[in-house]
């Protein structure tokens, strides 16, 4: 009996943390006023830069949205993604969208690690800014952090012990 509650304590904990991954959510976009450097150059004096997000942990990035404010967007759908500052590693998805709507998206669901990004687009000339957003691209982004090893560590062996234990009964 106790080793039957041992392994369960230790398949429930693994699972426990498994569950528990972190939603993250990233979004600098606001009702204010949006501008674009395309067309209002004299508030908008030089190309937006995406705006910048950390990553404590791996991440699966589910979704990049960049603001491009309707009847602005670029001509074409684009592409919308991430950069690692940390190692310069560009992560680039082909966006989806409505062009004459209000921004494009891209759903990568990819990997990536923990550090420093910033947000990039194909067209920073129509992409959406204001003061609110720091006057950089109004973006967000969306994803889930993965489990750490720890995890994966705590339900390995009790899964291993549940399932040797059913053979042997």
């Amino acid at each position: 009996m106790i080793i039957r509650s041992a392994i369960l304590v230790t398949v429930l904990a693994g699972l426990a943390s498994l569950c528990s991954a972190d939603n993250i959510s990233f979004s600098n976009v606001n009702p204010a006023g949006a501008y674009t450097q395309a067309e209002d150059p004299s508030i908008v004096t030089s190309t937006p830069s995406g705006p910048a997000f950390t990553l404590l942990s791996p991440t699966v990035i589910t979704e990049v949205f960049t603001y491009h404010q309707v009847g602005i967007a670029p001509a074409t759908v684009d592409s919308v993604g991430i950069e690692d500052t940390d190692t310069d590693t560009f992560y680039w998805w082909v966006a989806t969208g409505n062009i004459t709507g209000d921004g494009q998206w891209a759903y990568p669901n990819v990997v990536v690690p923990a550090g420093d990004y910033v947000v990039i687009d194909q067209s920073p000339t129509t992409w959406s800014v204001n003061g609110g957003s720091g006057w950089t691209g109004m973006s967000e982004v969306d994803g889930t952090n993965t489990p750490e090893p720890a995890s994966l560590v705590l339900l390995a062996p009790g899964l291993l012990l549940l399932l040797r234990k059913r053979r042997a009964a």
